[in-house]
């Protein structure tokens, strides 16, 4: 899963469930951090798909919560779903899901994914109807990144058409240890010849 931690520490549901809230104000209302995840895992339930892993950090003084969830919810054994989830009491960044098969969560609430839903922290907010309407929202998503993988999965490359992706990577300075990954595995794609 990709959570990554800068600062703050990984913790588990019940010590997330023992951050104290900020009071509301007029306008600014602040979502409990254990709120954000039980909103999400019980539309998960709802959906029949069943929680793999789990994984939550807090930072800046327990005000800032980030966490992922993984899925069994796909057609292929090769890849699950994720879910990232974020949320804040310091009036930073609004609470935010994102999704796909690869999702990034950083400490710093810096997350990425195929899909990014965010709502402000205002006196309107709904929590449940947002994560509803962003884990309906989020099955099509879901459905297209794993068919155009299951398509990636049968193309065919020839020679030259691997080593024009692995000089566009170079020059986009992905890092070193990805090519040399990418080209190790390079052995088993299957490849026409020129």
């Amino acid at each position: 899963m990709g959570l990554t931690m800068c600062e703050g520490k990984f913790v588990g549901r019940d010590e997330i469930a023992m951050v104290p809230t900020p009071i509301a104000t007029a306008s600014w209302r602040p979502v409990p951090h254990s709120e954000v995840i039980d909103a999400v895992t019980d539309v998960v339930k709802t959906h029949r798909w069943t929680i793999l892993e789990e994984q939550y950090g807090l930072a800046r003084d327990r005000q800032r919560m980030f966490g992922m969830i993984r899925i069994n919810k796909s057609s292929s054994m090769e890849w699950s779903r994720c879910i990232g989830i974020r949320n804040s009491h310091d009036r930073t960044i609004a609470v935010g899901l994102s999704a796909g098969i690869s999702v990034h969560v950083c400490s710093n609430l810096c997350f990425g994914g195929s899909t990014v839903l965010k709502r402000r922290h205002t006196s309107r907010i709904e929590l449940n109807g947002l994560v509803l309407e962003a884990v309906n929202a989020l099955e099509l998503e879901f459905l297209t990144l794993e068919n155009v993988a299951e398509e990636l999965k049968i193309d065919e490359l020839n020679d030259d058409e691997v080593r024009a992706s692995l000089v566009v990577a170079a020059e986009r300075q992905a890092s070193g240890d990805s090519i040399v990954r990418y080209s190790d595995r390079l052995e088993g794609v299957q490849t026409s010849p020129a």
